[in-house]
């Protein structure tokens, strides 16, 4: 919730934008808007900086919201976040799957490191094995010779990671 003046502030440099509201209550209702928004009146004038950057018009409260979703809460810190474990990073972790060829058969490999840095370790060496190096192993007319996934850790934070790729995917 903002202040009664940081929402005045607001609305007066909202109003410089062409086409804004001039009926009272119409620009009560983007007050509104912007108190239903914003958590504090640092939002509500980034927000309100953002709108004034971006448009030279009144994009109106569509854009507003997206706005908002973009430039403010997408910017939010993480403290709100579950915490990880040791084991992920950012609640996920790295699957590498490597390609070979061993007697004239194609194998594959899993590999699943325990914890962030044995990840990067595993990606270097697979790096140096396939990419730096000439190694018989490497196939130049098949795909790569390893790839990289990542996936959610079974921990709180990997959990509120796969909740929130599920919603973005609906």
């Amino acid at each position: 919730m903002i202040s009664a003046q940081q929402n005045i502030e607001c609305l007066t440099k909202l109003g410089m934008l062409k086409y804004f509201p001039v009926k009272d209550n119409v620009v009560a209702e983007i007050g509104k808007l912007l108190n239903e928004l914003c958590r504090s009146d640092g939002e509500a004038r980034q927000l309100t900086a953002a709108v004034c950057a971006k448009h030279s018009e009144w994009p109106g409260p569509g854009k507003i919201r997206e706005l908002y979703q973009s430039e403010i809460v997408s910017r939010r810190p993480s403290e709100a976040l579950p915490m990880g474990c040791e084991k992920c990073e950012d609640g996920f972790r790295r699957e590498f799957t490597v390609f070979e060829r061993k007697n004239s058969r194609r194998v594959i490999e899993k590999i699943r490191p325990e914890t962030p840095r044995e990840a990067r370790e595993t990606e270097q060496k697979l790096e140096d094995k396939y990419t730096r190096v000439q190694s018989p192993n490497y196939e130049r007319d098949s795909k790569e010779n390893f790839s990289s996934t990542v996936y959610p850790c079974s921990c709180r934070l990997g959990q509120y990671q796969q909740a929130a790729m599920s919603k973005a995917g609906a």
